[in-house]
C-alpha cells in the first residue's frame, strides 16, 4: 500500500519520539512546506473545500474597503495608508478593497497594501489577480518596529492557528495526542496537559466543565504580539468564526469546535488525510483582546457579521440588493449571496468581527456603532 509522504513523515516522528501534540500534528498537516494543506493541496470557493465571505460576494470587500477608509479619514489622512492582509487566500478581498479605494483618487494613492503570505501557492493565485496592485512579504516579523500606520486586517486566519486539544478528567486537564494504531493515526490521552494550557484557562478565570475535550489556541498571544510591536498607530481588525471564552468553553460545546473541511463536507476524522484536508476551530476572541491588551493595542468593540456590515453600508447593501432584483439566475444568486454575508442565521451571526486600536482615540467606527456583542 503506497503511503502519502506526509503521512510517513508523521509517522516516522511519532515511532521516533512518541506521541506527537495536537497542535504538532495540524502545524504539519496545514503548513508542512512540501505536503501541508496550504502549501499543496488548498482549494476554495464554491468548487473547491471551502469558502470565505469575500468568495461569496463582492459587497464584503467594498464595504472593508469603507471601512479602512474611514479609519484613514480618522487617522488624519496621511500619506501613506497601510493597509496589511494576513492571509490573503487567493485575493478576492485584496482586489476588492483595491476596486473601493479606486473610487477616491487620493485614498487610493495613500494606500500601501501589503500582504502577508506563507503559502507560495496561494501567492502566486493571489499574484495572477492582484499583479502589480500590493507587496508580499513571509511574516509581520519582517516589518520593522512601529512601522504601520493604518490597519492590519485578517479575514478567516486565527481559526487555522495550530491548537492543543485537551480534555478535564477527575479535574485534571490532560492532554489529547496523536499516536499510532497498526500504521493509522489515532487519538491518545497523552497524561499532564502542556503547563501552557494550564495557565491559559486560569489566565481567563474559567472552570472548565468535567469531561470537556476542547482546544487551545497558544499561537493568538505571540501573534497579537507580533501585530501590536509592527504598527505604531492605527487599527487590527479580525474576521472569523467563534465566540467568547465564556460561550466556547461552555458545557453546551464539551466536545470542542475542531472540524475537517474536504468538498465543503465536515470529515468525519481530522487525523485523516493529512494535508488533504482542512482544520479549523472557532476563536477565542476573548483571548484574542487580552492578548492585544497585553501588548498595548485597546479593544475598541465586538460585534457580529451582520451588525458590522449594515453599520458600514445598509444603503449599499440596500443598492446591491435592488440591483440584483430580477427573476433570473443570476440575480437570484447575486442577492442571495449578498443575504448570507448578513443574515443572521447565515454567516452574519456566525461571523465576528473584533476592532482594536494602538495610539488612536473616539470617534468609534461605523462598523461598531451597532454594537451587539460581549467579548469576555
Amino acid at each position: 500500500m503506497v503511503v502519502h509522504p506526509l503521512l510517513e513523515f508523521i509517522l516516522g516522528e511519532i515511532r521516533s519520539r512518541g506521541p506527537m501534540s495536537f497542535a504538532r500534528f495540524m502545524e504539519l498537516a496545514l503548513y508542512h512546506p512540501e505536503f501541508g494543506y496550504y502549501q499543496k493541496s488548498v482549494k476554495l470557493g464554491k468548487s473547491g473545500d471551502f469558502y470565505t465571505s469575500s468568495h461569496v460576494s463582492p459587497v464584503f470587500g467594498r464595504l472593508i474597503g469603507k471601512q479602512l477608509k474611514e479609519m484613514w479619514d480618522i487617522l488624519g489622512r496621511p500619506g501613506v495608508f497601510h493597509a496589511v492582509e494576513l492571509g490573503a487566500g487567493e485575493g478576492f478581498l485584496a482586489r476588492d478593497v483595491l476596486d473601493f479605494a479606486a473610487s477616491d483618487a487620493e485614498f487610493s494613492r495613500a494606500v500601501d497594501y501589503r500582504v502577508v503570505e506563507i503559502s507560495q501557492r496561494l501567492r502566486q493565485l493571489q499574484g495572477q489577480r492582484l499583479r502589480a496592485s500590493v507587496s508580499w512579504t513571509d511574516s509581520l516579523d519582517l516589518f520593522p518596529e512601529d512601522s504601520l500606520v493604518g490597519c492590519v486586517f485578517s479575514n478567516e486566519l486565527v481559526d487555522s492557528f495550530p491548537v492543543h486539544r485537551v480534555t478535564l478528567r477527575e479535574g485534571k486537564l490532560l492532554a489529547l495526542r496523536v499516536g499510532e494504531e497498526k500504521g493509522r493515526l489515532v487519538e491518545v490521552v497523552g497524561g499532564a496537559a502542556e503547563h501552557d494550557c494550564v495557565r491559559y484557562f486560569d489566565g481567563l478565570g474559567l472552570a472548565l466543565p468535567e469531561g470537556i475535550r476542547t482546544e487551545v489556541n497558544l499561537r493568538i498571544r505571540p501573534w497579537m504580539s507580533s501585530v501590536a510591536r509592527a504598527l505604531r498607530r492605527g487599527y487590527v481588525m479580525t474576521v472569523d468564526y467563534g465566540l467568547p471564552a465564556f460561550e466556547l468553553y461552555s458545557p453546551a460545546r464539551r466536545d470542542g469546535t475542531l472540524r475537517a473541511y474536504r468538498e465543503h463536507r465536515v470529515s468525519e476524522n481530522p487525523l485523516a488525510s493529512p494535508g488533504e484536508q482542512d482544520l479549523t476551530c472557532h476563536v477565542d476572541f476573548t483571548t484574542v483582546g487580552l492578548a492585544g491588551e497585553e501588548a498595548g493595542v485597546t479593544t475598541l468593540g465586538f460585534t457580529d457579521q451582520t451588525h458590522f456590515l449594515m453599520g458600514i453600508g445598509e444603503a449599499e447593501i440596500r443598492d446591491a440588493l435592488a440591483a440584483s432584483g430580477g427573476h433570473d439566475l443570476d440575480s437570484v444568486r447575486r442577492r442571495s449571496s449578498i443575504l448570507n454575508l448578513i443574515h443572521p442565521e447565515m454567516m452574519g451571526g456566525t461571523y465576528r468581527v473584533l476592532l482594536q486600536g494602538k495610539g488612536v482615540e473616539w470617534p468609534p467606527l461605523s462598523g461598531l456603532q451597532n454594537v451587539r456583542v460581549r467579548w469576555r
